[in-house]
């Protein structure tokens, strides 16, 4: 009888752990401002995001809206994010049909599909005070 409730709690655990995924964050260093500005200027550049998710990432007829939040594969998490530009979607849900072509396949390594994703997850998120980067110290002026 004492398994019983073991079992439970090992049944129960990966559910508490899909949960808590939307909290997965990029890190400090794919949250710098350089880090960001490459995912900004890949999404709208070599990436080709901005195609179907529109300039500012609101979407389009062929793209989903990346700014309010509402994530129709995976959780919005910043690991979701990344699986997705890495992978693509072949089978869009709900709203836009397009499928999402894979960035990896010759087009963007891996570290900058990770800016691209960091960069998409800050247009829904906003990046915790302890990411966010310090501002540098003033110099003094000199004569």
């Amino acid at each position: 009888m004492r398994a019983q409730p073991l079992l439970l709690l090992l049944l129960a655990a990966p559910v508490a752990a899909a949960a808590q995924a939307p909290d997965d964050t990029p890190n400090a260093a794919e949250l710098s401002d350089s880090s960001l500005a490459m995912g900004k200027a890949l999404f709208h550049g070599a990436g080709n995001c901005s195609t179907c998710h529109g300039e500012a990432g609101r979407g389009s007829d062929r793209g989903a809206n990346l700014t309010d939040g509402v994530w129709r594969h995976g959780n919005g998490g910043f690991l979701s994010i990344v699986e997705q530009v890495v992978h693509g979607v072949d089978h869009p849900t709900g709203g836009p049909t397009t499928p999402m072509p894979r960035l990896t396949v010759g087009q963007l390594s891996y570290r900058q599909a990770r800016s691209v994703a960091a960069y998409v997850w800050t247009l829904s998120h906003a990046i915790p005070a302890s990411l966010r980067p310090s501002p540098s110290p003033s110099r003094p002026r000199t004569r």
